[in-house]
């Protein structure tokens, strides 16, 4: 049946704290570490645009051309700090109201694409993006907005100490739809949704973007390598920067 509303962070640090049987702690640290080597810790920039985007679903309007681009490109489980298995571009951008977020989800067999019209909170079962963003950067608190491939929602705040928590329903926007090469989804997020210092100047975030792939096995990814050693996950979440202009 379909995944309880809770369910995302507790299958999550179930996969990244029981260690895999066939491999060795010196195999999995020396490939987090190759892992490392090519994702080198990269500081995300996200660009400032004008105008308003349209949510529906697709991301072949121009504003998208200068969104801030990222590869969602190392699997976590079920074996972590291996090239996911499926292509996920995730974008983003802010016009100083609104958070722009869009993935470009790729898929070698469309038809085989997982998704239902859940109510809210409810879309765990299926193909399914996200993001969870840290909006003062110290690795204590994060708000979560999740999609399925036609835009159903999910959203929490997820705290280091507590988890997450569901009953957090932001308002916000999201669409998504099945092309022939996999699925698109578009988020708008306005930034008053989301607490953090709105002070005019530099905002110094942090941010993951996931994809989750459920077939033969539910493969979950990242945009970063991730450190079984390191019991802290929002600390490694990757750095973001942008300029405030309000």
């Amino acid at each position: 049946g379909p995944l309880n509303r809770k369910s995302f962070f507790a299958l999550m640090f179930a996969f990244v704290s029981i260690p895999a049987v066939s491999e060795s702690e010196q195999e999995e640290r020396a490939r987090y570490t190759k892992a490392m080597e090519i994702y080198g810790e990269p500081t995300l920039h996200i660009p400032h645009v004008e105008g308003n985007v349209e949510i529906d679903g697709s991301l072949s309007e121009e504003a998208w051309q200068h969104a801030a681009s990222v590869e969602i490109a190392w699997q976590l489980s079920p074996s972590s700090n291996v090239p996911a298995k499926v292509r996920t571009i995730a974008l983003i951008m802010e016009d100083g109201d609104t958070l722009y977020v869009g993935f470009d989800a790729r898929d070698p067999d469309p038809e085989a694409i997982r998704a239902h019209l859940w109510e809210r909170d409810r879309l765990f079962s299926d193909d399914y993006v996200g993001v969870s963003i840290d909006t003062t950067g110290d690795s204590k608190r994060a708000f979560e907005f999740f999609s399925n491939p036609i835009g159903v929602q999910g959203d929490a705040i997820v705290d280091a100490r507590n988890g997450e928590d569901f009953s957090f329903d932001a308002i916000w926007d999201s669409d998504g739809q099945i092309t022939e090469k996999g699925f698109e989804v578009e988020f708008a997020i306005p930034l008053s949704q989301i607490r953090f210092s709105k002070r005019s100047g530099l905002q110094e975030w942090k941010l993951f973007f996931t994809r989750t792939w459920p077939r033969d096995k539910r493969r979950q990814a990242f945009q970063f390598p991730y450190d079984r050693d390191n019991s802290c996950f929002m600390c490694q979440y990757q750095p973001l920067v942008f300029e405030m202009r309000k």
